[in-house]
């Protein structure tokens, strides 16, 4: 099982990232997503901010060729939802998709 992490590309440009890795639920941090509407409503996320990056990837065609940046906001997902990411894609053509299978290579 792997994740596929579409429209990568879109967040060229940014100078950070957040992640949400949690919520806050009154005085406790929780990681599932709450399961009522009412904790829902009095929730706050928990952000893990990742440095953006600047280079044009909609060219790229291995997960390694990606900027430090990307790769550790990829690594940080991954981590996250224990499971690794098995498809990248870095633009709108079939061809601008990167399968790295469970190989970070």
């Amino acid at each position: 099982t792997g994740l596929a992490v579409t429209k990568l590309d879109v967040l060229t440009g940014l100078e950070e990232i957040k992640i949400c890795r949690a919520y806050r639920l009154h005085d406790r941090e929780i990681t599932a997503f709450p399961t009522s509407l009412e904790d829902l409503a009095v929730c706050e996320p928990v952000y893990e901010t990742v440095r953006g990056w600047d280079d044009d990837i909609t060219g790229v065609a291995v997960y390694r060729d990606l900027p430090a940046a990307a790769r550790a906001y990829l690594d940080l997902m991954a981590e996250g939802i224990g499971a690794p990411i098995s498809i990248i894609s870095v633009g709108p053509a079939p061809e601008e998709t990167i399968i790295t299978g469970f190989d970070r290579g």
